[in-house]
């Protein structure tokens, strides 16, 4: 009676998923993002000119770890903000 466990498609999606996740965040290390950091540039890259309410609201942050997100951004010259509270874009 004791055999293999029954295919699960669930259970190997979830687990192709996971290998998957962990593959690309091996990837992003070494330009310093995390996956988080990663879709706010994808955000900001996908929508220029976006305000940082509008950044916070579509990455489920406050507008404060928008802010403080952006300024490293901008720190590591992966963005680019054109003037204070100005439009924000990728490099």
């Amino acid at each position: 009676m004791s055999g293999p466990p029954p295919f699960s498609p669930t259970v190997t999606l979830l687990t192709v998923g996971r290998v998957w996740e962990a593959a690309f965040t091996e990837g992003l290390k070494p330009l310093g993002l995390t996956t988080r950091k990663y879709g706010l540039l994808g955000h900001i890259r996908g929508t220029p000119g976006l305000s940082f309410s509008e950044l916070a609201r579509r990455s489920r942050i406050t507008v404060q770890s928008a802010h403080s997100a952006v300024a490293v951004f901008v720190a590591a010259g992966l963005v680019d903000w054109r003037a204070a509270g100005g439009p924000l874009s990728t490099r």
